[in-house]
């Protein structure tokens, strides 16, 4: 969960939802992208509305807006690791959102850099390697995050199809 933003000292008036949890609780995300803009236009410099804001747009599938106010959470700096690891979490999902699975493997590394046992991040980073033709790679990411994600179908289904692809690859009858 993010942090509230700072109390307005302006009069200004805010959207319907008083604080960011509000309007993510109930999915409105259109009145939390509003919320986040009065926010970022008293605190222009606090990169947590960015990235707020960012994951609003990411549900609202706005993949262009999100990676923007990603970058921008990245300049104006992000101290806190867990924040950093979302920033990378996001751009990465963005950029698998685009089909550009390069940059989405180096964002989910960066992720996976601060919290090395994140699983969805795998499940993710896996599915751009698979994306990218790099079975081997892709079954790797898939099987870490099966073994932690255990009751979870879409981790057991991509091991075991990463399984099958990789074995008819480097089977007897595979073509070199």
């Amino acid at each position: 969960m993010i942090s509230s933003p700072a109390r307005a000292r302006s009069p200004r008036t805010l959207p319907s939802c008083t604080a960011p949890g509000a309007c993510w609780s109930l999915r409105d995300d259109v009145n939390a992208v509003k919320f986040y803009d009065e926010a970022i236009k008293i605190a222009p410099r606090d990169a947590k509305l960015y990235l707020a804001r960012a994951e609003a747009f990411l549900r609202q599938q706005k993949y262009n807006d999100a990676q923007v106010d990603y970058d921008r959470a990245f300049v104006l700096g992000m101290s806190d690791r867990t924040d950093r690891f979302y920033g990378f979490v996001g751009r990465g999902y963005v950029n698998a959102m685009k089909a550009d699975f390069g940059l989405a493997v180096q964002a989910f590394n960066q992720a996976l850099d601060i919290f090395p046992d994140s699983s969805n991040v795998l499940l993710w980073r896996g599915y751009a390697f698979e994306r990218k033709g790099e079975r081997d790679r892709a079954l790797r990411d898939y099987e870490r995050a099966a073994a932690s994600m255990q009751d979870d179908p879409q981790a057991r289904s991509g091991a075991a199809r990463m399984r099958s692809q990789v074995a008819s690859d480097t089977g007897p009858s595979a073509k070199r």
